[in-house]
């Protein structure tokens, strides 16, 4: 996903990229394919955090999502 999405954009859940633990945490809430809307990012030097509406406490590394067109 672009991190220049802005919120209310929706991104689907792709299930791939990041680190292993970030997809096995992603898989307990998310379903591969799912599509959800961005809450927020949080931009790091060298990650991003995006948080859904459906989960706004929870980060999601943002490589692990691509944007709906």
């Amino acid at each position: 996903m672009d991190i220049y999405t802005p919120p209310g954009q929706k991104v689907r859940y792709i299930n791939r990229h990041g680190h292993d633990s970030e997809r096995e945490f992603a898989n307990l809430h998310l379903q591969e394919g799912a599509v959800y809307t961005l809450l927020r990012s949080k931009l790091f030097k060298f990650r991003t955090e995006i948080y859904l509406e459906e989960f706004p406490e929870m980060p999601f590394n943002s490589v692990m999502f691509e944007n709906v067109k």
